[in-house]
């Protein structure tokens, strides 16, 4: 435990001047890791703190096709550009270690992603991405407007294939739309936040049953409603 806990607190790289916000569950991680920042001289303090530059937290596993819905709470509270270490304790590793933190670090919502072994766990270090705003979230709506919705949801939601032909589109074009059909009966805000997550993107926008997602790290190139491409 102790072992994993150094190895924590040297992704974070904290100086005396960083305050962390840590949420883990397990007792014994969680005060080595506190025990740790305060031999370092970082402070422990809460997500709302106006200094927070740091955090530490957990997650069972982040392989399944939606991001588990307490991480996005939690992540929701990070402050972008803060320094993030999440501890994965069950990881399907594939193709490669670094491939497989930088994948999942952006579907946390984190940039500039590596992946460590630790024992059983996985440590991915990154920063908090910064979302969309001003003339960059106005001009990714005003380019949406040319573009038809390449994925539908049907009757099953969510499913494995859905997001990863969601992802799968994303990756390519940059800024995808992704609609319900009249058979979805998932709600639509919930749908359209976990589609975002689940494919690594950002929702830029939501209009009835449509949502606007789009991936910082991918040229725009979207398929447009002439274009003949789905």
């Amino acid at each position: 435990m102790q072992q994993l806990a150094r190895k924590i607190v040297q992704r974070l790289e904290v100086n005396a001047s960083s305050q962390v916000w840590i949420a883990l569950t397990n007792p014994d991680l969680d005060a080595a890791v506190r025990s740790i920042l305060q031999v370092s001289g970082a402070k422990v303090v809460e997500p709302e703190s106006e200094d927070c530059n740091g955090a530490v937290l957990e997650v069972d596993s982040i392989d399944a096709a939606l991001v588990p819905e307490a991480l996005i709470e939690q992540m929701a509270r990070v402050e972008a550009g803060a320094r993030v270490v999440v501890v994965v304790h069950e990881a399907k590793v594939s193709p490669s270690l670094e491939a497989y933190a930088e994948r999942q670090g952006r579907r946390m919502g984190l940039v500039g992603c590596s992946g460590l072994a630790a024992g059983d766990e996985l440590v991915i270090r990154g920063e908090r991405r910064a979302r969309p705003r001003g003339a960059q979230l106005r001009e990714l709506r005003g380019l949406g407007h040319s573009v038809d919705p390449s994925v539908l949801v049907g009757r099953g939601g969510l499913t494995d294939e859905v997001m990863a032909a969601a992802e799968t589109a994303l990756k390519r074009h940059g800024l995808v739309k992704v609609k319900l059909t009249p058979q979805c009966n998932l709600e639509k805000g919930e749908a359209a936040r976990a589609l975002a997550w689940g494919t690594g993107g950002d929702l830029v926008q939501r209009i009835g049953k449509t949502a606007l997602l789009w991936r910082r790290d991918v040229p725009l190139d979207p398929p447009g409603k002439q274009s003949g491409r789905r």
